[in-house]
């Protein structure tokens, strides 16, 4: 009995810290209210120091639940919404915080790729409607 009640509370735990396939687990991740980001994104990531060149992508997003989204486009994303207004984006090589300017039309921020390159990221929606 007490092994089990020890196994219950050190599972969820166990499973925060889990990584699958190089991403934060969504285990741990509560439901969100509703879709916020799901549709396709102009993304544009400005170089401002350790990379070469800046770069423009379109990057579809779809919800996978529990208030997680995956990106696909130039590289895999799994996008996080921390609250109403911020957004983590992580990639392989790269992880970014947006802050959420206009609701399902624009948002943009900071990003760091793994080498310490420092970029700044624009996401525009440019489906007829982002999230639900």
């Amino acid at each position: 009995m007490r092994r089990r009640l020890i196994q219950s509370l050190l599972a969820p735990v166990l499973l925060a810290g889990t990584v699958v396939a190089g991403l934060p687990t969504i285990a741990a991740r509560p439901a969100a209210p509703r879709d916020i980001l799901s549709g396709v994104w102009r993304v544009e990531r400005r170089c401002i120091s350790g990379c070469n060149r800046s770069q423009v992508v379109i990057i579809t997003v779809s919800a996978i639940g529990h208030g997680t989204y995956t990106g696909a486009g130039s590289q895999p994303l799994m996008l996080y919404p921390v609250s109403s207004t911020q957004v983590i984006v992580h990639a392989r090589l790269a992880s970014s915080l947006l802050t959420v300017k206009m609701p399902r039309r624009t948002m943009d921020g900071a990003g760091i790729g793994i080498k310490g390159e420092t970029f700044v990221s624009t996401w525009q929606c440019v489906s007829a409607h982002c999230g639900s």
